[in-house]
């Protein structure tokens, strides 16, 4: 039995490296199929640190079967092992080094999308991937993290432009925090160096933003696994694998496998190259390297968007001062901006149409405010809410305009409206939603012949 001490990822340099030689090896995570494997096999195996007692056991069964076993896991888990399975990590012969530090697609894509000089690039991962990939990728260049939420003065001096250093914003959760951000580049002349980190995909960001978007998640081997069983993959361990366990490659072979396209085509394409993310890009269609010209789109965009925000901001302090008639034209304009450069459904804008309709709410013109929020909804009744994860803020915003909906109509008492707002809440939350329940009954009840 051998160990290999390397990062997860580095279980797909392993196999491509093998099946040259054993091309018939499996790659396994449970105890109860490496010790199923055909006599004689070579099984690369990222053991359940939850098996422990269960390979201790049955280790006689390698020395049966003559199972040839690599072992992968980081020096952690190895450690781990060797406390929980002594008897079974003693019969290790050879421990040998594999990769570590940074997946490699993630250190290319950091790189790439630098000197594309992107603004900005979105990391969707966690502090410590970013904190290994970036030296690997940006040599020389140096990292700060900052917080999104912090006062508007401090992410100006934070964004004032340093040589070769670069800035990781943290917590930016709403369009807000990211329209601010976005205003303090402009006040800070800050071109670009600027990374948004996040464990999940910003949903508010849209896709005309010229945001370049670095997937740095992985799985571990028994989710890749399950994910591709699920599409009848025979050997999903090895496919995982010389995808090298990267969430986005996983992805991409699903969509592959949807498409039609078989294990085996997907597994020797992949097998052959040491960049297999490039040759799933191109097989899809997908740019490798950032779009030139939409980061330079997003670059204009930015100070459009910076002047959007200044006008709502400006006109947030006159309602403050009870100004409501001189804010409203701010807000208007702010709100076409945002629409004239992302759409209607992109999260600023959202914000700015909430912003409008609380404002005709208190000058009581409730009829205006659910006009705005209808042509919200409406652009969202493609849109899946809670269908899909990666659209949960959506759902939510949605929620709250539904909530709204419900506020407003139960004021004005207009059957039309209140007929329209319930087929759109219906439309974005569907039937068991407790708002379209509510505009519902609100519905019948606007709808009733009056007494005489």
């Amino acid at each position: 039995m051998v160990l290999v001490e390397a990062a997860p990822h580095g279980v797909g340099p392993l196999v491509r490296g093998l099946l040259p030689e054993y091309p018939t090896l499996t790659v396994e995570t449970r105890a109860h199929r490496l010790f199923a494997a055909d006599e004689g096999q070579v099984v690369v195996f990222m053991p359940n640190l939850d098996e422990a007692q269960v390979l201790n056991f049955n280790r006689p069964i390698l020395s049966q079967r003559r199972l040839k076993v690599v072992l992968v896991g980081e020096r952690e888990r190895s450690g781990r092992l060797a406390r929980t399975a002594p008897d079974f990590f003693h019969w290790i012969s050879h421990w040998l080094k594999g990769p570590t530090g940074a997946p490699p697609e993630t250190i290319h894509r950091l790189r790439m999308a630098a000197r594309a000089h992107a603004m900005p690039i979105e990391w969707i991962g966690g502090r410590d991937q970013l904190e290994a990939a970036f030296p690997m990728a940006l040599a020389g260049a140096g990292l700060e993290f900052m917080s999104a939420k912090a006062r508007l003065d401090r992410l100006i001096a934070a964004a004032t432009p340093r040589r070769a250093t670069w800035i990781a914003w943290m917590d930016v959760e709403h369009p807000y925090d990211y329209g601010r951000l976005q205003t303090a580049w402009q006040r800070a002349g800050r071109g670009g160096r600027n990374l948004l980190v996040s464990p999940q995909e910003l949903a508010f960001l849209g896709a005309n933003d010229g945001v370049v978007r670095i997937d740095a998640r992985t799985l571990d081997l028994a989710d890749a696994m399950r994910r591709l069983d699920r599409h009848g993959v025979n050997n999903a361990g090895r496919l995982a694998a010389l995808g090298e366990l990267s969430r986005p490659s996983i992805e991409k072979i699903e969509h592959l496998l949807d498409a039609g396209n078989t294990p085996s085509e997907i597994e020797e394409r992949i097998a052959k190259t040491s960049r297999p993310w490039e040759v799933l890009d191109e097989w899809l269609g997908l740019r490798t390297t950032p779009d030139a010209r939409a980061v330079a789109r997003a670059r204009d965009e930015s100070d459009e968007a910076s002047l959007a925000l200044g006008l709502l901001d400006h006109a947030r302090l006159l309602e403050q001062q009870g100004m409501l008639a001189e804010a409203e034209p701010l807000v208007r304009e702010g709100l076409a901006l945002y629409e004239e450069l992302f759409g209607i459904d992109h999260g600023l804008t959202r914000g700015a149409v909430r912003q409008l309709t609380h404002l005709l709410k208190a000058r009581g013109r409730y009829g205006e405010a659910i006009l705005e929020l209808l042509r919200m909804l409406k652009a969202d009744a493609t849109t899946p809410g809670p269908r899909h994860p990666t659209n949960h803020w959506l759902y939510e915003e949605d929620v709250k305009a539904a909530q709204e909906l419900l506020f407003l109509v139960s004021g004005i008492r207009d059957s039309e409206l209140t007929r329209r707002a319930y087929e759109a809440v219906r439309a974005a939350l569907g039937d068991e939603a407790k708002e379209t329940k509510a505009l519902a009954a609100w519905v019948e009840r606007l709808s009733a012949p009056k007494d005489s």
